[in-house]
């Protein structure tokens, strides 16, 4: 792949939600346009962007509980769909793998599944989690975020064998992240980033320390990215956690959640937009996509990383 986040104290509802990986309770288009196609489904399952909508708003205690949606976009940011997935509840996490797209519901403890197209979606694929916000996927296991039960969860891709304290001990996790070797996540009720082994084993709660606000994580073969909410920056470090730098990406609006492919990084900002760059920080774009209805958590399927 988530309180006091912007100067507002916040419950850990209300970093959760907006987090994306935070939750409250646990913040077509290019830039120049925010074109909204609900009204059809995404032409293509391939290159395209997928986010979160809880319908949160940083520092309000309410949120717009018509909004629960999972949106999606081509990645030149058109054929905006802000509804492209409806009946979620309180989504935070979301993450694809092969033929599926998942995403957290918050309020209902379950993740939900459906086809990349959108149809055949099942809000209850797993149940009896305990605040599921952040999600990610090696291609063998889906992982989540337990950010009432301090604790990574595991099962396999068809949902078999779920672990929902695969890692324990975290503090309030918001997001989680993996590559090839291990599991990352962000600690955000004590600014760290947690690191394990794919096996859960060897967990080091403070892999990383002195991170601000941390809610949105994302990892490539070289780097891991992360989402500073009250920073509001977009951080990078090397993957053994050296050479940190805080404000690769500045000017976001509490960003709750980063995702990154072989060519851009992407973040979604409380003020209901989503923001691109280039993967040396350049040329940010800090409304590539508006609209969306308080984003958490964001992916992107790319030909690219096929």
């Amino acid at each position: 792949m988530t309180g006091s986040n912007n100067g507002v104290r916040l419950s850990r509802r209300s970093v959760l939600a907006g987090s994306a990986l935070i939750a409250a309770a646990l913040a077509g288009c290019g830039s120049n346009s925010s074109k909204d196609t609900s009204s059809s489904k995404a032409k293509s399952t391939t290159d395209r962007i997928y986010w979160t909508n809880s319908g949160t708003k940083v520092g309000v205690p309410s949120r717009n509980e018509a909004v629960n949606t999972i949106g999606a976009a081509n990645l030149d940011g058109s054929e905006v769909n802000q509804k492209f997935i409806t009946g979620a509840s309180f989504p935070v996490g979301v993450v694809i793998n092969g033929d599926y797209i998942y995403w957290s519901n918050g309020d209902k403890n379950t993740i939900g599944r459906a086809k990349l197209d959108g149809s055949g979606a099942n809000q209850k694929f797993l149940s009896g989690l305990n605040s599921p916000a952040g999600l990610a996927s090696d291609g063998q296991y889906l992982y989540w975020t337990n950010g009432s039960g301090n604790s990574i969860g595991r099962a396999g891709l068809d949902g078999s064998a779920p672990n929902d304290k695969f890692i324990a001990g975290c503090n309030f996790p918001n997001q989680v992240a993996v590559d090839a070797q291990y599991v990352y996540w962000t600690n955000n009720g004590n600014n760290t980033i947690g690191r394990a082994k794919l096996d859960g084993s060897a967990a080091n709660q403070k892999f990383m320390s002195g991170v601000n606000t941390p809610a949105g994580l994302a990892v490539d073969d070289q780097y891991l990215y992360w989402t500073s909410r009250s920073g509001g920056t977009v951080g990078r470090a090397k993957l053994d956690g050296s050479a940190p730098n805080a404000n690769f990406i500045t000017g976001a609006k509490t960003p709750p959640g980063v995702t990154v492919t072989g060519s851009y990084i992407y973040w979604t900002s409380s003020d209901g937009t989503i923001g691109r760059a280039k993967l040396d920080g350049s040329g940010a774009d800090h409304k590539f996509i508006s609209g969306a209805q308080g984003p958490g958590a964001l992916v992107v399927r790319s030909s690219e990383q096929s």
